[in-house]
């Protein structure tokens, strides 16, 4: 290989060190070649260690990947978006020591500081084997100036292999994904033979579910409809009964990450944060008009948010001043009041609490469960996927209600026969990502899955 390609190297040899209290990294001197005024630091949160470079050599690593051919314009720019997201300008002391900014690069104050070439066509493959963590396109732009103008994408289904093996689909049987997103769980249901009814109340998941399966043809039916109201959309095909029924109640990433739909708190946007677009009650409402006290409940309910009233009282205060119309003055104040502390945004829980809030999610997951399991079929499975203790509490008390055959109060004089009885229960316990997927992806780490299936 050309010399001169080779990427030039500020540092050689791994080590451990802590951050100290000024936020600065100690390098022994034996490691030290030169003394550069300038790096680029990537933090890398999956095996919690930071990539340094110097600003050419991390301008070659962002051409090799513009130049590479052997994957799709799309992929190039998502990881590109990835690339330079979380890439920190950072310089140097006199006696060597790395100054990081004043924002957190990962969770754990013990870093491992390594050098890691990236160039040529390994810039793609060095990376693209891990679940991709950061976005933007200006190597100097911070989280919350991340470009919002590229394509999001949907998240990849959690626990299918699981879903498969205990919804057991049946060749010709009709399966409601009542959460359908990108499609990926609708997709591997028609792969195992089942005809499926996806629903989502999100127009533009229909939209694109709809283009994405459309090869086939009648074995699917898309509709916008929140599951709550899936009994009205069966009657209308004149449905009566199905052969299972699948709940996969996370947010996808393409919400998520699209500024426009109000749901990010790094990309700035509108305080919205509705599923369905024709509803009326939006965050900029619930922030703006909402009592000191019914914020706090809510941040604390919802969101389980432990500085819950602190945060209602800022909100009141600020209001005052001027009306919250947008995300990150919002994810600002928070941060500031409560600082950083680790891997997670200081605002991820209001902001869940607000989602939850503006869409009903936890009233919808009660009815919604009520109005599937009347139309299951006997012997046929409803599986749901959780990501919060209060959705899978709903979850385990409706399979635990309906999976009673006896009531006993003590106050009666022998058991009764449960008039909901009518499920049995195929996991007493839910299942969870293995390992493995939790590594590939982490926004799986917090999904639960039950089943029940039907028995009369």
């Amino acid at each position: 290989m050309d010399p001169d390609s080779q990427p030039e190297r500020l540092y050689a040899g791994e080590f451990r060190h802590s951050i100290d209290n000024k936020n600065r990294i100690t390098i022994p001197s034996r490691w030290r070649r030169g003394r550069p005024e300038e790096f680029i630091l990537l933090p890398e949160a999956t095996h919690q260690f930071l990539i340094v470079m110097s600003p050419t050599e991390f301008g070659k690593t962002s051409s090799a990947a513009q130049a590479n051919q052997t994957v799709s314009a799309r992929d190039r720019r998502i990881f590109l978006r990835q690339l330079h997201s979380r890439a920190q300008h950072a310089g140097a002391d006199r006696q060597g020591r790395l100054v990081l900014s004043k924002r957190p690069l990962i969770s754990m104050s013990q870093v491992q500081l390594v050098y890691k070439s990236m160039f040529c066509q390994n810039v793609i493959s060095a990376v693209w084997c891990e679940p991709p963590a950061w976005l933007a396109l200006n190597a100097r732009a911070a989280d919350d100036e991340a470009d919002s103008t590229e394509e999001p994408v949907y998240h990849r289904p959690v626990l299918q292999p699981e879903v498969l093996r205990l919804l057991k689909p049946k060749s010709g049987s009709l399966i409601v994904d009542a959460t359908c997103g990108g499609g990926g769980h609708t997709e591997a249901l028609l792969e195992s033979g089942a005809d499926v009814l996806a629903l989502d109340q999100d127009p533009d998941a229909v939209q694109h579910i709809t283009e994405r399966l459309a090869h086939f043809g009648r074995r699917v039916i898309v509709r916008q409809a929140n599951f709550r109201h899936a009994g009205c959309v069966l009657d209308e095909l004149g449905i009566r009964t199905v052969g299972g029924i699948l709940l996969d109640l996370g947010v996808s990433s393409r919400q998520l990450e699209n500024a426009a739909r109000g749901f990010s708190f790094v990309r700035n946007g509108p305080l919205d944060m509705r599923m369905d677009p024709t509803t009326s009650l939006t965050a900029a409402t619930i922030v703006n008009q909402y009592s000191e006290e019914q914020l706090t409940q809510l941040f604390r309910e919802l969101g389980e948010e432990p500085a819950a009233r602190r945060i209602a009282s800022l909100i009141v205060k600020m209001r005052k001043i001027s009306p919250f119309r947008e995300t990150l003055p919002l994810a600002r104040a928070i941060e500031k009041l409560i600082g950083r502390h680790g891997r997670q945004h200081p605002a991820t829980q209001v902001f869940q609490a607000l989602r939850m809030e503006v869409n009903d999610e936890l009233g919808a997951l009660e009815q919604g469960l009520r109005v599937l399991v009347a139309r299951l079929a006997a012997g046929a499975r409803i599986a749901v996927i959780s990501f919060h203790s209060l959705e899978d509490r709903i979850v385990k008390n409706c399979f635990r209600d309906h999976g009673r055959e006896w009531l006993d109060k003590p106050e009666w004089p022998a058991p009764q026969r449960n008039p909901d009885y009518d499920l049995n229960l195929v996991t007493p316990k839910p299942m969870e990502p293995s390992d493995d997927e939790q590594r590939a992806n982490p926004r799986s780490r917090s999904a639960k899955l039950r089943v029940a299936e039907k028995i009369k």
